[in-house]
């Protein structure tokens, strides 16, 4: 079933594949919009295209869903069985539902504020992916020269940061280990390694052995306290820096200090 009339549809009937995209129309090429409800079904796979849009309220698509383009799709609810994959410069949303594996390419944006991710969740690319909710049942793959941050939500498995990716941790649960290829960021406090205070720094491989592994600990900025294992590979970097909080107090102290000594350096 195609949908490219330029309107706004509810769709809540069975099709062998779904597409979304802009009018064919030349001079109008305008986004259409679907909905998808309770009970319908994709038995295979659905596309969106162009500017358009799909909600996935209820129902189930069997196999993949994927964006193309500058598309925006929306998971509230049901079932994706295989695969949702963002493509381009699309932009994905997930506050519900379950889906199998989420998989975000070029310079999509995909956004997890809730809903069930029941295996992993990889970043490749430019993706910028933001977690702040939901469960990933098993683990979280970022490899490119994508940006992930994750301040909540469950991660069933491993945190890896491959290629040239950026991982920033601030909050959440993580269950497996932190595996850095590249550079890993935790926010937070009261920070340790194997039991061992350790200051806020960048620490690599060649601090100590190859690779430097352990055990991290400490109170991410959300106020959830972890203990978490990790290794550091190649030229990986973990980089421990204060909550915000912390950060503005020391900013206020900066600047206070600077003008106390330029008060005393007039007399």
């Amino acid at each position: 079933m195609i949908f490219e009339d330029g309107g706004s549809h509810v769709f809540d009937g069975s099709c062998d594949s779904l597409t979304v995209r802009n009018t064919t129309d030349f001079w109008t090429n305008e986004p259409t919009y679907v909905e998808m409800v309770s009970p319908a079904e994709v038995l295979y796979n659905a596309t969106v295209y162009d500017a358009s849009g799909l909600t996935v309220s209820g129902g189930s698509i069997d196999e993949r869903l994927r964006a193309w383009g500058s598309s925006q799709v929306t998971v509230l609810g049901g079932s994706i069985v295989n695969c949702l994959i963002a493509h381009d410069s699309s932009q994905m949303t997930v506050s519900g539902g379950r889906i199998n594996d989420l998989h975000g390419w070029d310079s999509s944006q995909v956004t997890i504020l809730g809903g069930s991710i029941g295996n992993d969740l990889e970043a490749w690319g430019s993706a910028q992916v933001s977690v702040s909710g939901g469960s990933i049942g098993n683990s979280l793959y970022a490899d490119g020269s994508n940006q992930v941050t994750v301040s909540g939500g469950s991660i069933g498995g491993n945190v890896s940061a491959g290629g040239s990716a950026q991982v920033t941790v601030s909050g959440g649960t993580i269950e497996g280990m932190l595996k850095i290829w590249s550079t890993l960021t935790v926010e937070g406090s009261n920070f340790s390694i194997s039991g061992v205070p350790v200051p806020l720094r960048t620490y690599t491989r060649f601090d100590e052995r190859n690779p430097l592994a352990g055990a991290l600990s400490g109170t991410f900025s959300s106020g959830h306290t972890f203990t978490n294992n990790f290794e550091i590979h190649d030229d990986g970097q973990l980089v421990l820096i204060p909550e915000p909080a912390t950060l503005a107090l020391l900013a206020v102290g900066g600047v206070g200090a600077f003008l106390h000594g330029r008060r005393h350096g007039k007399r």
